[in-house]
């Protein structure tokens, strides 16, 4: 119904190797063929079949300076009919921090200072979910919330 300018999408690794590749090969194809999208990281090859390298869409978030280990897949598609000629200009694979330097040195460095206060919860709906946890509590069931 829509057709959105970029595509992003992103996954569990396992994506990759599901129902013996036949989803994520399912999701490239929809999107390629389909839907008339440029996928970052797909060719075609002198037949033009699809070509690509499943292990190219994923990535790790430790590779990016977070410290976590959290692979992921992720596939960004562009319009073709929105961004015509300009498809060339767009790099051939997902980016990679192969050198391992930091690509921050503070996470504070990435963080919106300025943030307006409706991208926060107010305090009637953080007292909301507090309650909601008691009565959760009461009936035996147990979260855990970090303050960190």
């Amino acid at each position: 119904m829509t057709r959105p300018k970029v595509v992003f999408l992103e996954n569990v690794q396992n994506l990759l190797s599901h129902d013996k590749q036949a989803t994520f090969r399912t999701i490239i194809d929809t999107l390629d063929r389909q839907l008339d999208y440029h996928i970052i990281g797909v060719t075609y090859d002198e037949k033009g079949a699809l070509k690509y390298d499943r292990a190219s869409f994923l990535r790790n978030s430790r590779d990016f300076g977070i410290p976590q280990n959290r692979p992921r897949v992720f596939v960004v598609a562009f319009n073709r009919l929105y961004f015509g000629n300009h498809l060339s200009q767009l790099p051939t694979e997902t980016p990679t921090n192969r050198s391992g330097a930091p690509i921050y040195n503070d996470l504070a460095d990435v963080l919106d200072k300025d943030v307006e206060p409706r991208f926060f919860l107010s305090s009637k709906y953080l007292k909301t979910l507090e309650d909601h946890i008691v009565a959760q509590q009461k009936k035996g069931i147990w979260f855990w919330i970090s303050n960190s």
